[in-house]
């Protein structure tokens, strides 16, 4: 891949973000997550606790201004892409955790395609777009990417679940990797959240189900993915989850694989 030459990227005011061309020659817009592989093993309590503040703040108010900014950038790359003579078909978005959120947003918004990982869902009321095109993937048992209605994760700290969505499912089609067995242990755990007295054994159990579930070395497992050339604390988390093949995947073939493993329970 090479860098999108009108437009690269962003770091400006809390938004991050990188524009990439692929060999197959279209663009891909990248929102990295909250914290880094490095934070997470230095700091797991300090993520922990700004992952649920984040998902406090994304259920209370949304659009963030984050979001919007994420947005704005997009459409900003959107135009300049145009006059490079491609259209929104060859631009696609991506991310991360929160990065993730701001991809589902965007894509929401705008009707791009692309594939998020371990996002929380997006309020339904947000939604412009259908998604056809986008797919959300999360790991069984990851704390975050289990936040949202539309997994029957049992999860009290987490919204209702809807057989047929409910409020905050994921945008696009959901794809579920992993074992669905390590559901179990974020059920058991967040199911203790409300009990003060165990509020700190309950965070230090959330930071083990997120160095476990949510670091990208464990979807790049579950996926098929290799993760090089990245650094090694990418390579960190769990890694014995079931493998669904799909490194070589399109989209679409993605989309296919959701619609046979979108009503998986635990």
């Amino acid at each position: 891949m090479r860098p999108f030459t009108p437009m690269p990227g962003i770091d400006s005011n809390g938004l991050t973000a990188q524009v990439w061309i692929t060999a197959r020659n279209q663009i891909i817009i990248a929102y990295p997550g909250t914290f880094g592989g490095q934070d997470v093993i230095l700091k797991p309590a300090e993520v922990v606790t700004q992952i649920i503040s984040d998902i406090r703040t994304y259920l209370n108010k949304t659009p963030t201004p984050l979001e919007t900014d994420a947005l704005t950038f997009a459409n900003s790359v959107i135009s300049a892409a145009r006059c490079e003579g491609y259209s929104t078909a060859d631009l696609f978005v991506t991310g991360h955790s929160l990065g993730g959120i701001l991809a589902e947003y965007v894509a929401s918004q705008t009707d791009l395609g692309g594939i998020s990982f371990e996002a929380t869902g997006l309020p339904l009321t947000d939604w412009r777009g259908i998604g056809t095109n986008f797919v959300s993937i999360v790991t069984f048992g990851d704390p975050v990417g289990n936040f949202a209605s539309d997994v029957d994760a049992e999860w009290p700290l987490g919204p209702p679940y809807g057989a047929s969505g409910g409020g905050l499912p994921h945008y696009g089609h959901l794809v579920m990797i992993g074992r669905p067995s390590d559901q179990d242990a974020l059920v058991q755990t967040a199911s203790k959240w409300d009990n003060v007295l165990l509020r700190g054994a309950v965070l230090a159990e959330l930071v083990a189900l997120l160095l476990e579930y949510h670091l990208p070395g464990t979807q790049a497992h579950d996926l098929g993915v290799g993760l090089k050339p990245f650094g090694k604390l990418d390579e960190l988390g769990k890694q014995d989850g079931t493998v669904l093949d799909v490194a070589t995947s399109t989209i679409p073939e993605l989309v296919e694989t959701s619609d046979r493993i979108r009503t998986v329970k635990k």
